[in-house]
């Protein structure tokens, strides 16, 4: 099993917004109050403690090799089969998207999962057969597949449904689908069924 611990501060990119994962073998643990987290008792290295009154901590637990298709199903607001679902990120094949939006997904976020309604009933509203949906698996990520979606500006993936908007590609635009203003989703995708169009 794999133990993922987040913290959610007021923002983002919080200095106190952090996730970290560490190989068990036990059973899922219950959320801890906020402010203090201690692993002890499931990581026999040590004590970790986390404290500020900002940050909700909160433990979940899922299998190393968890495939987030059937989440994406049933929170989807559009057809599982209208989505390319990614569990690595060769299977992005970035360069080879014409006109497409990649929504990051993290299976063990609350605010992902709210983004992944939000963003995908956007999405419903527009005729967006002619676009490549990906959906990916945060957990795929490595420091160079980051870089490429992210950029080194600061945008980085959190679990806060982090989607980028790609064009012949090149990424166009970048939006935290949790907290961005539905308009915005609505206008990056937009703009890349207007350019199709002409």
């Amino acid at each position: 099993m794999v133990v993922k611990i987040q913290s959610a501060g007021p923002s983002p990119y919080s200095p106190f917004a952090f996730f970290a994962s560490f190989a068990v073998s036990h059973p899922p643990f219950p959320t801890r109050q906020p402010g203090e987290l201690n692993l002890a008792s499931i990581y026999e290295m040590g004590r970790i403690t986390f404290s500020d009154a900002s940050c909700q901590v909160g433990i979940f637990a899922m299998p190393v090799n968890f495939d987030i298709r059937p989440m994406v199903q049933q929170h989807s607001k559009l057809p599982v089969d209208r989505l390319r679902v990614a569990n690595s990120f060769e299977d992005v094949r970035l360069n080879t998207i014409h006109r497409g939006i990649i929504f990051v997904f993290a299976a063990w976020s609350g605010p992902a999962i709210l983004a992944l309604k939000r963003f995908t009933q956007v999405l419903a509203d527009l005729p967006t057969d002619t676009l490549d949906i990906v959906i990916l698996d945060t957990d795929c990520l490595t420091a160079d597949a980051t870089t490429r979606l992210f950029g080194t500006s600061g945008f980085r993936a959190g679990g806060y449904g982090e989607t980028i908007w790609v064009k012949d590609g090149a990424v166009l635009a970048r939006e935290l689908a949790s907290s961005a203003m539905e308009q915005s989703l609505h206008d990056h995708t937009r703009k890349l069924l207007d350019d199709h169009a002409t």
